[in-house]
């Protein structure tokens, strides 16, 4: 509690009104990603406290904290999405997806967006190949082997089978929170290409000229 209130204060000083927070990555999930290994319900007791306390403490210092799921982390499954979400208030817990990781661990993300819209503050979009998932986890594959060695789980927007586009149709009409894109290991033969198709991803779905106009008008 304390080491959050320390972030929440110094994301606060610098301005930042929002941050995502995470349960811990496993060892036993890092080397079984995106099936729940090693579930218990007391584990997502402990889980569902310390991340409510975390919580409590970084709102007391007027930040909000967003619950990011994250493969390999002890919130990975749907259902350990929805048991913190809806055992959390939403007072001192909003919702930061990531649909890269919401659909690696066989969610639809647009539903749970959907589900949780009224409490989403920042999101990632982020793209992934649910063959290669698949395969990954037949393969039993840990994390780094299904992203970085034999499988290519990540990619650039628009190159994998995530309905971004749906995922951000679940966002309220009153959103106004950030939407970042994210590409942990771009399928782009360099970082610079993985931004360009990113950039032409953005302008071609959302539209640049929303952007340039608000820009304009500022």
């Amino acid at each position: 509690m304390e080491a959050a209130k320390r972030h929440a204060a110094l994301q606060a000083d610098l301005g930042n009104t929002e941050v995502f927070i995470a349960a811990s990555l496993t060892l036993e999930r890092m080397a079984h990603p995106a099936v729940g290994a090693d579930a218990s319900e007391a584990t997502l007791r402990r889980v569902i406290d310390g991340l409510g306390a975390a919580a409590a403490a970084i709102t007391s210092e007027g930040v909000t904290p967003a619950l990011h799921p994250h493969v390999g982390s002890t919130v990975e499954t749907e259902p350990e999405v929805h048991a913190v979400l809806n055992a959390i208030p939403s007072s001192d817990l909003s919702f930061g997806p990531d649909t890269g990781h919401l659909a690696w661990a066989g969610m639809t993300p647009s539903k749970i967006m959907a589900d949780y819209a009224d409490r989403i503050v920042a999101m990632h979009l982020k793209d992934v190949h649910l063959d290669q998932a698949d395969q990954a986890r037949a393969a039993e594959a840990d994390y780094m082997t299904a992203t970085a060695r034999d499988f290519t789980i990540w990619t650039d927007p628009g190159r994998g089978d995530v309905d971004l586009v749906a995922a951000l149709d679940a966002l309220p009409d009153t959103y106004s929170g950030w939407a970042m894109v994210e590409v942990d290991i771009p399928e782009a033969s360099t970082n610079l290409e993985s931004t360009q198709l990113s950039a032409a991803w953005v302008t071609e779905r959302l539209g640049v000229h929303v952007f340039e106009t608000a820009t304009r008008d500022s």
